[in-house]
């Protein structure tokens, strides 16, 4: 068993109400262990930014 330094498991981030989706992020599961790097790609618009300032409160 590794300690994560990083672990997170169904996480929702819902978007303001009035938004075109209710939800920017759904289900978001992460389990980063020492040494590991992640990299977090997709479209513009698919919840990359909200995710990073979730994570980091």
């Amino acid at each position: 068993m590794t300690n994560s330094l990083l672990k997170i498991s169904n996480v929702d981030i819902s978007l303001p109400e009035g938004s075109e989706r209710l939800l920017a992020v759904e289900n978001l599961c992460i389990d980063l262990a020492p040494g590991e790097t992640l990299c977090i790609v997709g479209e513009s618009g698919s919840g990359k930014s909200l995710t990073a300032r979730a994570l980091m409160g």
